[in-house]
Parts: C-alpha cells; structure tokens; sequence
C-alpha cells in the first residue's frame, strides 16, 4: 500500500480504542502511536532507513481496521 494511502487509512481509524500490539508489545494509545509514526515517516519521506515505522504503522492500522 502507498504511503499516502496508508496515512488517509491511519487517520480515519486513529480514534477507535481497539486493543492493538507491534511485534508482540502493547500499544497504549493508539492516537500517540498513529500521530508519532506518521510525524517520523513524513519528515524523513524519502528515507528507506525509516520503513520500520511504516511497517509498524501499517500493523496498527490492520488490526484497528479488522
């Protein structure tokens, strides 16, 4: 999935409060998680070194999807 696709997804499922876990750890708040990520991935937009934040973003957005 493209990355801007995948942020208009984050954003449309940010509020729900849906238990969600990455790479076996509890996310907490999944707003902070979802803002923090796409903050990170914008700012380094471009930047392969940052893909693990798409991919952990991507998880989130699955699972708060499903």
């Amino acid at each position: 999935m493209h990355y801007d696709q995948l942020k208009i997804k984050a954003l449309e499922v940010m509020g729900l409060e849906k238990q969600t876990h990455v790479n076996g750890f509890k996310i907490l708040n999944n707003r902070l998680f979802i803002e923090s990520h796409i903050e990170v991935i914008d700012s380094h937009r471009g930047n392969l070194n940052f893909s693990a934040f798409y991919y952990r973003l991507l998880s989130v957005v699955n699972q708060l999807s499903s």
